[in-house]
Parts: structure tokens; sequence; C-alpha cells
């Protein structure tokens, strides 16, 4: 990027007006000392970089789903202790207290509408942090929670009423159990896709307040 300074004997306007309009970064007159060059070159110094930096484009935010979706799915994912999967969450937003607990849900089937993971999320967040994205015709979230998930019974209950009225009468859902290493996170997958709808009775029934 060039960028271009006066150096002119000449205190006309029409230089000044010109040397604005044409985005010069600076415009000096003569006489001038030694010690007011060096001044002036390291205030267009700090000029260029201002205008560089602004040309950068800024840092692509790391997708939250993206992200989960990577723990989640990935069973050869291997994170090196400089990014562990926490800093990997907290880089895209997400709290990770410590000690903390977490389970996975894997819902519906035949699910294509990446908007039913909103759904999902808007009850999950009531009761615990929580991420869902759609895949493979499935819904996964992973939830956590410091307190070991105490309202677990009762936020699935909602989960699994809201789910039938606003994604598909026949969502069921799998839950897998509580772990703390998200290392675990691919084998708790596992678990809640390979679980029994939660719960039977839920098929009937409607929210407990």
């Amino acid at each position: 990027m060039i960028q271009i300074a006066f150096l002119s004997g000449y205190d006309d306007f029409e230089y000044t007006r010109s040397a604005i309009e044409n985005q010069v970064i600076a415009y000096l007159l003569k006489p001038i000392s030694l010690a007011e060059i060096t001044r002036e070159l390291k205030e267009i110094h700090k000029k260029m970089e201002k205008r560089q930096n602004q040309l950068q484009p800024p840092p692509l935010p790391v997708s939250r789903q993206l992200a989960v979706a990577s723990l989640l799915l990935d069973q050869f994912a291997d994170y090196p202790e400089e990014q562990s999967p926490a800093m990997l969450l907290q880089d895209c937003g997400m709290q990770v207290p410590s000690p903390c607990s977490f389970l996975v849900l894997v819902s519906g089937s035949r699910i294509t509408q990446p908007q039913s993971a909103r759904i999902v999320d808007t009850v999950l967040e009531k009761y615990y942090q929580s991420c869902s994205f759609v895949s493979g015709g499935h819904i996964f979230s992973l939830v956590l929670d410091p307190d070991g998930f105490r309202n677990l019974d009762h936020m699935l209950n909602e989960l699994s009423y809201t789910c039938r009225k606003q994604i598909h009468s026949g969502v069921s859902i799998g839950v897998s159990g509580v772990f703390r290493d998200l290392r675990s996170c691919f084998r708790a997958v596992q678990e809640a896709a390979g679980a029994l709808p939660w719960p039977a009775a839920a098929e009937s029934s409607t929210p407990r307040t």
C-alpha cells in the first residue's frame, strides 16, 4: 500500500485541498528542522499502521455449532494441550466452568431443517447451557451444567413435548450418561443414539409444572 507525504514550500490552500482530496498522509511545510521531520515521520508511521490495520479483514468467528459438531462427531479428534476441547468451546463464546458436567442428546428422525436445532436449544437453555445442530436427520445437543443436572427429568419432559408439537409428532430423544471429560463426547453420542426414547410415558404426556 503506497502512502504519499508532501514536503512543500508553498502554503497554498489549493495545494492543501488537493492533498486532502488525494488522501495524502501528511503535508509538511518548509523550512522544517531535523527534529520536526523526525517527529512528523513518527506521526506518519502511526497513521500508516492505523490504515494498514483497517485494511485487515476481521478474524472469522468460530462457529459454535461447528465447534460442537467436531467434538460430538469426530471419532478421531486429537486436541493438543494448548487447545483443549474446553478452550475450543470458549473460543466460540461458551462458558465452561470447572468442574462441569456434560451430557449429549440425540433427538428426532429424518429432520432436515436447521431451525429445529434452535427450537431444541430454546428449551434446553431454560435449564442449562447448550448448543445443538442438525446432521444426518437428527438433532445433536451438547449440554453443560456445573451442578450435575438436578432438573434433568423436568427438562427432558418439556423438550419431548416441545419437539413433538413444533418439529414432528414422532420425535424421540436419546440421552447419554453424565460425563466430565469432553474427550468422551463421541462415546456419549453413541450411547445417546443407542438409548431408548426418553421417557416412554412422555409420548402421551404434557410438561410437568
